[in-house]
């Protein structure tokens, strides 16, 4: 029997409207917000995972689709059909993840986070789940909301906007008035979303379940389980209050860093009642395109946020994405999201003391014993692999850079960012997955710290922040 023929094939792939034109995007966007406002959120694992397989199907046939036709067209029609199907790809995922919500959700966002990591299109499309996802329709949320009050929420609020502000993968903000007069943002969890978290990370387990056999198995078995329990903490509003109580003890006035106030009688462990902060998203910082002076004063406030919180408290804060943070005038830092602090036991902060140690000096020695530690590798496996070697002595440097360069350091310069996403795939393709599961979420800040400066082109005087930080937590 004879195959298909090329045409047969090209008319079996599926058909999508017409993406060449921006608007048709937004069209595109808004649609698939309306459809996804009236839907709740799928919380068996069976089902988010034949979301996501359903996903993976749609994007291998729309890419397909796109090598096809490409042996048919000029080179200019293919550069143009391939942005069209990452427009349609991106879409397709936007959609999806604005479905799931949870930790998948998470995932889209970490992936805008890092330039160039992603073709423009999917970038673009992804970012909106910062601070512009899907948002939940208020009908769905009214019950959940008057049984986490025990009132409707216009007897508890003086006014209650039922159109949220701002979405993202755990829950929406509304803005409120309190009955005193305080205008506030009420975040509202999504019904059902700590078990997304479960069922997601159950899923995960299952698809590396080959792994299982391997060396690296119990390493990422405990990565697995720190990512599982920093995505619960998050989805626990109680624990959230606490450490945005203990970040705005830590920061004054002169600081320029704004945490907002939390109102303890109108929030429960999945409403969340704080302080409405008047600022302006980073994108629209940037829209404005600040002075090099301006770019450089904010991004040197995300870095002490970071570095204090770190320093004075323990606390990882590893959700610098550009939805968490807003410009407040005067290059004034407002951190909006505590929900994914992690703070290090006696162990992790032991570690971290060696790190500083080892990286601070000139002894290659230290370096490599530090790392051998942390990267959890025997004497044998060090000596039988020298790109490990290799790999771990350019990883320390990279990472080092910014705090031993004297002076300002340029975080504006991509060759730095591509270098840091060069060292991950390199990693992946020796197989380091090894590692202490603090790391994972140190890795996280590290790299979106250095994405939010690299969008700014701030220049920030790294070192001296940390040795001030330092020098301050004795």
């Amino acid at each position: 029997m004879m195959g298909p023929t090329i045409a047969d094939l090209v008319a079996a792939l599926p058909a999508d409207e017409p993406t060449r034109q921006a608007s048709m995007a937004d069209e595109r966007l808004k649609e698939i917000f309306e459809r996804l406002s009236h839907r709740p959120v799928p919380v068996g694992s069976i089902e988010r995972l034949f979301a996501v397989g359903g996903l993976q199907a749609k994007l291998a046939l729309a890419y397909l689709a796109y090598f096809v036709r490409s042996w048919f067209s000029s080179t200019d029609q293919r550069q143009q059909q391939l942005m069209e199907t990452h427009l349609r790809s991106a879409l397709r995922t936007l959609e999806t993840m604005g479905y799931l919500r949870g930790a998948v959700m998470k995932v889209g966002q970490v992936l805008a986070t890092f330039p160039e990591m992603l073709p423009d299109e999917f970038a673009e499309i992804l970012g909106t789940l910062h601070f512009e996802a899907p948002p939940m329709h208020y009908s769905l949320l009214r019950e959940y909301i008057e049984n986490e009050l025990g009132r409707d929420p216009a007897e508890a609020f003086a006014a209650f906007e039922p159109e949220p502000f701002a979405a993202a993968s755990l829950g929406q903000v509304h803005r409120a008035q309190l009955p005193s007069g305080e205008v506030v943002a009420v975040k509202v969890q999504y019904p059902g979303i700590a078990r997304t978290i479960r069922a997601d990370m159950q899923n995960l387990r299952r698809s590396l379940f080959p792994l299982r056999l391997s060396k690296d198995w119990n390493s990422l078995n405990d990565q697995f389980g720190e990512v599982q329990e920093v995505l619960a903490t998050e989805a626990d509003y109680e624990h959230e209050a606490q450490s945005l109580r203990e970040g705005r003890a830590l920061f004054h006035e002169d600081d320029g860093i704004v945490i907002p106030r939390v109102y303890e009688q109108f929030s429960t462990r999945r409403i969340l009642t704080m302080e409405y902060l008047e600022g302006e998203s980073f994108a629209a910082f940037l829209a404005g395109n600040p002075p090099q002076e301006l770019r450089n004063l904010f991004g040197e406030r995300i870095i002490r946020a970071s570095t204090q919180l770190y320093c004075e408290r323990r606390l990882l804060y590893s959700d610098f994405n550009p939805g968490n943070i807003l410009h407040c005038g005067e290059g004034r830092l407002g951190l909006i999201d505590f929900g994914g602090l992690r703070r290090l036991n006696d162990e992790e902060w032991e570690l971290m003391r060696q790190a500083h140690e080892a990286m601070s000096g000139p002894d290659r020695s230290k370096v490599l014993a530090y790392c051998q530690r942390n990267l959890m590798f025997t004497d044998e496996e060090m000596s039988a692999n020298p790109r490990i070697v290799e790999l771990v002595e350019e990883w320390s440097e990279y990472n080092w850079k910014p705090l031993r360069t004297s002076g300002e350091f340029d975080y504006g310069d991509p060759e730095y960012l591509r270098h840091g996403m060069d060292l991950w795939k390199r990693a992946a393709q020796i197989r380091v997955l090894r590692q202490q599961p603090v790391n994972v979420f140190m890795h996280r800040r590290a790299f979106e710290i250095a994405s939010l400066l690299y969008r700014l082109r701030a220049r920030v005087d790294s070192g001296r922040i940390y040795e001030e930080a330092i020098q301050s937590s004795g």
